[in-house]
This record gives C-alpha cells, sequence and structure tokens, in this order.
C-alpha cells in the first residue's frame, strides 16, 4: 500500500463489518464508511485541495477519506485558532472546496466554494480510486505555534504510511485493535492514530472529553479499548481528578504518551494506578509526520527520562550551533533524517527558515543529548534558552527540580530582563490539590538543588499554567505576566 486511499480500501475490504467509528450515538462500520467515501468522491472529484473545518464526526471522517480517494490533498484547519487565523490559512492554502459543518460554518470566509459535511457524507455508487504517486503530498495540517504563525506543513503519502509503519515495529497494534481518541482530528496526533487503526482495520472510539474526566474512565471501560494516546496533560488529569486505580478496565493494554514528558512521579503514580497496563511513550514534531522517537516500558524503565530510541529507518544527530555533530552527551539541536521528514512547509520557506537544511534534515529547534546506546534525552526549545549572569539555563532542569518539591503539581521558567544579568530566572508553579505553598519555601527547596546562578530568583504561585489547545505551554504570556504590575500586586496580596 502506498497512498492514503489504499490503506483504507484494503482495511474496507477485508473487515466491512468491522467498526471504523465509535460515537456516544452509535457505531460505524468500514462497509458502511465505504459506501459514505463513494459519495463524497462523486462530490468532490476534480478538486485538487479539500480543507476540512468540521469537528471530530461520523461525516467529517468520511470526508477525509472521500477527499484522499477522490485524489485531492486533504488540509485539517485548527478549530481553536479562531476566524482571522483560519482565513489567513485559507489565503495561504489555497484550498478549491472548503468542508464545514454547522458548527464551525461561521470560521470560513463568504465567497468560497463550501460543502456541508453531512450533505456531502451520503452513500454513493462505487467510484474508481484514484491514482497517486507515494511522493505526492496527500495531508497539508497547520501547526499550533505557541508564539508565531501558524504553519502550514505539508506530508506525503510515503511520509505518513512510512511513520505509521516504523511506528508499528516499535509498538504492534493488533488487528482490530480498539483506541479511546480524545484529541481533535486537526492534531497531527489525532490524524495519525486514525491513519495507524485504519491499517489494522481498528476501531477508533471518540471520547466526549475531559471536560468530564470521569466520564473519560468509563468510556475506557464501555468501549472495551485496548489502548488510550494522549499528552501528559490528559494523564495529569486522570490521576488527580478521577479513580482511575480503582476502575475495572480488563480490556485495557496499553498506554501511549505524546507530546511531551510526564513527569517521573506522575509516571509512577501512572503506573501504580494501571498496574500491568503497558506505558509507552513517543516524541516527534509535526514536520517529521511525526514520531521520531519511541520508549518502551522496558526502556523506561531502564531510563526513567528518555525520550526513547530512533524509530526503524529514522536517523537522529545532535549538533551545534556550527552545524557539526556533537558527540554522544554533549548539548544540541536534535536533527532528524529520514523518510518520515515532511515535503515541505505551504509557504515554501522550510529552506529560508532553516527549518530544513541542504541535505533534507529537519532542525526540530529540540534541544538534547544522546547516550552510547542512541537514547535520546531533551532539554528543552532552543529558543528557551536563558542567558542569565553569563550561564546558560535551559528551563526544564529548573522545572524538573520545582517539581520535585510535594506540594507542586508543574511549574514553568521563564526569563525576565534584567539590567544586571541580562535575564532573571522566574518560576511560575501550580500547587497540588489541597497545598499552598509559599513561594519562600519554593525558592528554598530550588537553592539546595540549584547552583545560586541557576536557580529562580522570584516564584509566583498560579491556579493554572497558560497553554494552547495542543497543552503546549505559552512562556511568552507568562513573560508578560510576570511584567504586569496588577499581578505583582495581586500575588502580593
Amino acid at each position: 500500500m502506498t497512498t492514503l486511499a489504499e490503506t483504507f480500501e484494503a482495511a474496507a475490504q477485508r473487515a466491512p463489518e468491522r467498526d471504523a467509528f465509535v460515537f456516544a450515538d452509535g457505531a460505524h462500520t468500514y462497509g458502511a464508511l465505504l459506501r459514505k467515501v463513494y459519495g463524497v468522491a462523486r462530490a468532490l472529484a476534480g478538486k485538487e485541495r479539500v480543507a476540512i473545518v468540521a469537528g471530530s464526526t461520523a461525516d467529517a471522517l468520511a470526508v477525509f477519506w472521500g477527499a484522499q480517494w477522490a485524489g485531492a490533498q486533504t488540509v485539517d484547519v485548527p478549530l481553536h485558532v479562531g476566524a482571522d487565523a483560519i482565513a489567513g490559512m485559507f489565503e495561504e492554502a489555497r484550498p478549491d472546496a472548503i468542508v464545514t459543518d454547522e458548527a464551525n460554518q461561521h470560521l470560513v470566509p463568504e465567497a468560497r466554494e463550501i460543502f456541508d459535511a453531512a450533505e456531502l457524507a451520503v452513500d454513493g455508487e462505487p467510484i474508481e480510486r484514484a491514482e497517486r504517486d507515494a511522493k505526492e503530498v496527500a495531508h497539508i495540517i497547520y501547526t499550533s505555534g505557541t508564539t508565531g504563525t501558524p504553519k502550514g506543513v505539508m506530508l506525503s503519502h510515503e511520509n505518513l504510511l512510512f511513520d505509521v509503519e516504523a511506528a508499528a515495529v516499535r509498538m504492534p497494534l493488533e488487528e482490530g485493535s480498539r483506541l479511546l481518541i480524545v484529541v481533535p482530528m486537526f492534531f497531527i496526533h489525532g490524524r495519525m492514530q486514525l491513519i495507524a487503526h485504519t491499517r489494522v482495520a481498528g476501531t477508533l472510539c471518540f471520547s466526549r472529553g475531559f471536560r468530564f474526566p470521569r466520564k473519560v474512565v468509563e468510556e475506557l471501560a464501555q468501549y472495551r479499548v485496548d489502548g488510550i494516546s494522549g499528552v501528559p496533560f490528559h494523564f495529569a488529569t486522570l490521576l488527580t481528578r478521577t479513580r482511575i486505580a480503582q476502575a475495572d478496565l480488563p480490556d485495557l493494554r496499553y498506554v501511549l504518551v505524546t507530546g511531551g514528558a510526564l513527569d517521573a512521579r506522575m509516571m509512577g503514580r501512572l503506573r501504580r494506578a494501571l498496574g500491568r497496563v503497558e506505558i509507552h511513550t513517543a516524541y516527534g514534531s509535526t514536520e517529521a509526520s511525526p514520531r521520531v522517537c519511541h520508549a518502551s516500558p522496558a526502556e523506561l524503565a531502564a531510563r526513567p527520562s528518555t525520550a526513547g530510541r530512533a524509530l526503524p529507518g529514522v536517523s537522529i544527530e545532535i549538533r551545534g550551533s556550527d552545524g557539526l555533530p556533537i558527540p554522544n552527551g554533549g548539548l544540541g539541536e536534535v536533527v532528524v533524517s529520514g523518510p518520515n521528514v515532511m515535503a515541505g512547509y505551504v509557504s515554501g520557506d522550510e529552506r529560508a527558515s532553516g527549518r530544513i537544511d541542504e541535505g533534507g534534515a529537519l532542525h526540530t529547534g529540540d534541544l538534547g543529548r544522546l547516550d552510547g546506546d542512541g537514547y535520546l534525552f531533551l532539554a528543552g526549545r532552543l529558543s528557551e534558552m536563558i542567558k542569565t549572569a553569563g550561564e546558560r539555563v535551559f528551563p526544564r532542569e529548573v522545572e524538573a527540580v520545582l517539581e520535585r518539591h510535594p506540594s507542586v503539581l508543574e511549574a514553568a521558567v521563564v526569563g525576565l530582563p534584567d539590567r544586571i544579568l541580562g535575564e532573571r530566572l522566574a518560576a511560575f508553579v501550580v500547587p497540588r490539590p489541597n497545598q499552598t505553598p509559599t513561594p519562600a519555601a519554593l525558592l528554598e527547596h530550588a537553592r539546595a538543588w540549584l547552583p545560586f546562578v541557576r536557580s529562580p530568583r522570584e516564584v509566583f504561585v498560579v491556579e493554572a499554567l497558560p497553554k494552547t489547545a495542543s497543552s503546549k505551554l505559552r512562556r511568552n504570556h507568562l513573560i508578560a505576566l510576570a511584567q504586569s504590575e496588577a499581578f505583582r500586586n495581586a500575588q502580593q496580596g
């Protein structure tokens, strides 16, 4: 199978009576979905680029596969960024068709060819699948930038299918595997779980979301899933706001943590809560389709803080500011090579921006080091480095120390302008439930573990950290908050 449509076709032929999707209001088999895919493909025949501005519904999923069947590129539009940002994406991507739903139609600019997902996703007569080359762009997904404009990442059929197959070597999915999906389809993680489970004719069971975490635990049991995948926020929420440790989940076989590291204490709690359930972690980037590394339960037991080893066929180097490789153990930028590296940005500036070099390698902007056995350890983002009193400090090392304090749930460290130091370290801390840590106690704790120059000069206790919809920390918001006189007065009061 060399294209996404071929992958779907194989699943529909192999298991037409198996559920492809399950929602609160019912299930949809592969056979029933194929008939709707025919209907969508007929309506979109001849379209080259189809944008999807819709929620994670059965109709929207039929549109995705139907557009792929018709040979079109699909564009996932993040719904949480607002109408102005979406208008900018349309201006850049220039889709010749937009598919939306009633709930999101207000986000679509006028004077565009607009289709309603529910009207498109109707049964149709069989239609021949369009032939496409594996290296052609299959899907465009916009990153959820934390400080800048989201970038349109173009991924080929080869990019996506290679990454799915390489990940399956490290964490095989059984035929018919069932996953509880807790993220929207417009995030790369959600879309890749769709492709990965279609590859094994599996079933995606759609959660109603984390607004009511206890319902998520009920869904794990109700849908009899063998897996759940999410970002650290999801698992921290399940551990702190539900009784997942007491839940009867005999079918649950694995957990996959992506999108960032779960701190050591929370990982320990997750292991104790889930017992026999395997816990895996993955590291990646949208521009890498997205997975780069995987860590198995055994690897995490031996190296708790590792991001894992590179997937088969993927190469990782650590490079210095001069672009040259750094020996094992040295800290530098994580640079990735392999068939999973994106085809480019819609804007065409992947070279000018420095993300793709002349050799075709992806410069991730992440800081890390490799040990002698090829395991990656991450230290933060290049853009997050703080230079204070001539020292280079990476926020994650300070955050990890603060999170060791028994009253701290999570921490974030930023650099604030300082006339003498250049930048001074400021920490924001979210306390655990029913805990009231004082800034003085947290400063004392940090200085017991860190040299004075690498310790925060001030600590703010807050209810929550500002994050994007994909749980990425908005450090720029924290910097602005720390410089706000009203915020500082409230902290002192």
